[in-house]
């Protein structure tokens, strides 16, 4: 939808575009932007992990139906680190994908 103009679900060309979108705190006080996960940045004293929040997201809503479709502002930006973002790869396997 984003690069079509045109909303898959009903086809209808009107869209905004919400370059950020906001996380709200457990008290509405603090306005964050929404990520789609986390990262570790590193280790605390007790043994936790240190996590900072990654991949910023931008969404796209079809102003007649209301579809609404996501996307990571940065997805190249984003590293697997094989704890909290993992890379699935496709089965090995000959037969085809359905």
């Amino acid at each position: 939808m984003r690069k079509s103009g045109i909303c898959v679900k009903c086809s209808h060309d009107r869209l905004l575009a919400f370059h950020s979108l906001p996380d709200v705190g457990n008290f509405n006080d603090a306005v964050r932007e929404q990520c789609i996960g986390v990262k570790k940045v590193g280790g605390s004293i007790l043994g936790r992990d240190e996590l900072n929040a990654i991949g910023e997201l931008s969404a796209v809503m079809c102003r007649r139906c209301g579809y609404v479709e996501h996307y990571v502002r940065d997805p190249g930006a984003i590293v697997p680190d094989g704890r909290y973002i993992v890379e699935l790869s496709p089965p090995k396997t000959g037969a085809p994908f359905r």
